[in-house]
């Protein structure tokens, strides 16, 4: 509850309020009262003179008349009035904020016009395209028929477009996984690297930098040498294009080129006339080198020879690839060239099979006797290692003795059980290569079927060939077709309108595309939230210090 306020008019009986001075009266009036006083019997001391006299000092501001006693009143009138123009800003915000939310949901109900719109319109292009092809067709003498056939190859040829997109799709991102990988890689060796570089030795390092250091400056050399070679190319392309604007350079050139020739024939003349010798001496010399000639020839059209026999195997093997049974050819010829090796193999060990199993069985007799002999040395010795042990010095070297004999006849143990397995291995070994043998000994069916194969691949091959040439002169006819299509859709005026329509209706996106930025912007800039939450703090801090004040 806020307190009365008090009057000016009825402060004069009360002590301690001062009265209202005559400070907003005007100048003359003061001068007037001034020279009463003069007149009366005031001391002139009481009042003492200033810079502006006797009447006081004038007021220069334009304010007017205003209040002397600025008690809390008076403040309190003021922030109320601070709060009435605040409140009167916040409704005339208020009403321009809910103007300009008017003009946005109208401005969407014309984008959402606009989009409805460009939609019909979008619809209404398709079925003007749609009715143009009607009336070529009906302008050609077509029927329902061919435009069937039209509609049918239109989708065919959107289902193939799709499929071409899908492949390309799954090819990026195939190519985007393997970038991945080897990105990861490159990690992974950049990584290596470093720790190899820790690991060095400081000299190995400080020559890695070095190396490395001269790597970059060759790499930039190269870069420099790669942009003057451009520089150079473009020059010599501008060269070739000032040559062939102009003719005179042309037979210049021309004739430079010929001079060249002559010079190089005359220094060839000089060069013989120099070496000139005996007519005889020059007939073998030419001789010789007829049959040098003649030697070079013959080398070089036998490589010829065998390059052109490589060239159709390779043209062969291409064919075989094309046709899808390349695989199944290597498949073969690869089980052949094993088959050829096993052969070899095994007509090797059947020429070395005695041999080698004679030695075989002359190291078996050795280690034979070695066994028999190495067991009658330990029968000898048995009788001496089931004595009693003593304590003897003899008794100690039979202990000792007695050890190294259980070694060895451990060792030949060991050593029999290795020749026995080894023994159970070269006569299994012996029996499958036998097995192959009569597996593999029927050599020549096999090439049979390899010539039967290889008739049979030659004559797809040419009925292959064949249908190309049949699918390839039908391609150039739809070739020729759709170049004249082409044409004709050019030539039509219907169809340069819609190209027309189509660029008006781009140039109507733009500019809805630019009117919904300039609407964003315009959005931004009416955005009085902060304002409006600085305000509501401002009266908030306005309030609390009121009450305080009053409490």
């Amino acid at each position: 509850m806020l307190p009365k306020r008090v009057k000016t008019g009825d402060t004069r009986g009360n002590m301690g309020t001062a009265s209202r001075l005559t400070t907003g009266m005007k100048s003359s009036a003061g001068k007037k009262q001034s020279a009463g006083i003069m007149k009366s019997s005031l001391n002139l001391q009481e009042r003492p003179i200033t810079q502006q006299g006797l009447s006081g000092v004038k007021m220069t501001s334009g304010q007017g008349r205003r209040r002397q006693v600025e008690d809390k009143s008076h403040y309190i009138g003021l922030v109320r009035r601070k709060m009435n123009e605040i409140e009167d800003e916040i409704k005339k915000i208020s009403v321009h904020t809910e103007e300009l939310e008017t003009v946005n949901a109208s401005y969407l109900q014309y984008e959402q016009m606009a989009e409805e719109l460009a939609s019909h319109i979008e619809g209404l292009q398709g079925e003007l395209g749609d009715y143009n092809t009607l009336v070529e067709k009906a302008g050609m003498g077509g029927d329902a028929e061919s435009v069937q056939l039209d509609l049918e190859d239109l989708k065919e040829a959107n289902q193939r477009f799709e499929r071409n997109l899908v492949v390309l799709f799954e090819s990026r991102q195939d190519k985007e996984a393997t970038v991945e990988k080897l990105e990861i890689e490159l990690d992974q060796d950049r990584q290596l690297a470093e720790s190899v570089l820790h690991d060095m030795k400081d000299t190995e390092r400080e020559r890695y930098l070095s190396l490395k250091v001269q790597n970059e400056s060759l790499i930039n050399q190269l870069k420099d040498a790669q942009v003057q070679m451009e520089n150079l190319n473009s020059r010599k392309i501008e060269f070739e294009q000032d040559l062939a604007d102009n003719q005179t350079k042309q037979e210049c050139l021309k004739l430079y080129a010929h001079l060249r020739k002559l010079q190089a024939k005359r220094d060839q003349l000089q060069a013989e006339d120099a070496s000139f010798q005996d007519p005889q001496l020059e007939k073998d010399r030419l001789l010789n080198r007829v049959k040098e000639d003649n030697q070079e020839i013959a080398q070089m059209e036998k490589e010829i020879y065998n390059l052109e026999e490589r060239a159709m195997y390779l043209e062969e093997q291409i064919e075989k690839t094309r046709q899808g049974t390349y695989s199944e050819s290597v498949e073969k010829i690869q089980k052949l060239e094993e088959l050829k090796k096993q052969e070899q193999q095994i007509d090797a060990f059947a020429d070395n099979f005695e041999t080698a199993r004679h030695d075989e069985e002359v190291q078996i007799e050795q280690l034979q006797e070695k066994i028999t002999g190495v067991l009658t040395r330990l029968s000898k010795n048995h009788a001496t290692l089931e004595e009693p042990v003593n304590t003897s010095p003899g008794n100690l070297e039979a202990d000792q003795k007695k050890g190294k004999l259980q070694t060895e006849l451990f060792k030949v143990d060991q050593l029999e059980k290795k020749l026995k397995e080894e023994q159970e291995k070269l006569s299994e070994k012996i029996a499958s290569m036998e097995q192959e043998m009569r597996t593999f000994s029927d050599l020549d069916t096999i090439r049979v079927e390899k010539n039967e194969r290889k008739k049979q691949l030659l004559s797809e091959k040419e009925v292959a060939a064949k249908e190309l040439e049949t699918v390839e002169k039908e391609r150039q006819l739809l070739d020729q077709k759709v170049t004249k299509m082409q044409r004709d859709l050019d030539a039509d005026e219907t169809y340069s309108q819609i190209k027309n329509l189509e660029k008006r209706w781009c140039q109507l996106e733009q500019v809805n595309h630019a009117l919904s930025e300039s609407l964003e912007s315009k959005r931004e800039l009416m955005d009085y939230s902060s304002i409006r939450h600085n305000v509501e703090q401002l009266l908030s801090c306005y309030n609390q210090k009121l009450i305080q004040q009053l409490n």
